[in-house]
């Protein structure tokens, strides 16, 4: 079984704040909390030979969330597209391997709502849009930029008794 964990990276990630500089450069600011028990739960994931993916889906087209994946070493689907589409495809070319898929979603925003309705298990962060808030399974205590994947993260592997928190 391969979980795909989808998520968006504004809002979700970050606080949903965006500075620009005078020469139009975007900032944002993302919690280290988050690197931190990302970077446990991928050494984790590798120790109990885990098919776990995390992917970021974003319809940002800048380059300041395509570094920060890399830094994180997280696959990113940037796309104008409906989330779901891509979604949709990126599950397809998935599933050619022959791998059964469970997916999870955590999103914030109204744009995420294709998104949820399409994966097996959503989330957002308790800042969400009142809309997202009434159609996941979960709504976390954490806003976001303040530790949502984090918490998301001790969540998954409590479900999956993988000991890490």
């Amino acid at each position: 079984m391969r979980h795909i964990i989808y998520s968006d990276f504004d809002g979700v990630w970050t606080d949903n704040t965006v500075l620009t500089d005078m020469l139009g450069n975007e900032l944002v600011r993302c919690n280290k909390s988050d690197s931190l028990a990302l970077s446990m739960f991928k050494k984790r994931v590798t120790e109990c030979s885990l098919d776990v993916k995390i992917v970021i889906v974003t319809s940002e087209l800048n380059i300041c969330v395509k570094k920060r994946c890399e830094k994180l070493e997280l696959e990113i689907m940037q796309t104008p597209l409906d989330k779901r589409v891509a979604l949709e495809d990126h599950r397809k070319r998935e599933a050619e391997e022959g791998v059964d898929i469970r997916t999870f979603y955590i999103g914030n925003d109204l744009n995420d709502l294709s998104a949820i309705e399409f994966c097996d298990y959503t989330f957002c962060p308790s800042d969400a849009a009142d809309e997202v808030k009434e159609r996941v399974d979960f709504v976390l205590d954490s806003a976001g930029g303040s530790g949502v994947i984090r918490e998301f993260i001790v969540r998954y592997c409590k479900e999956e008794s993988l000991g890490l928190f």
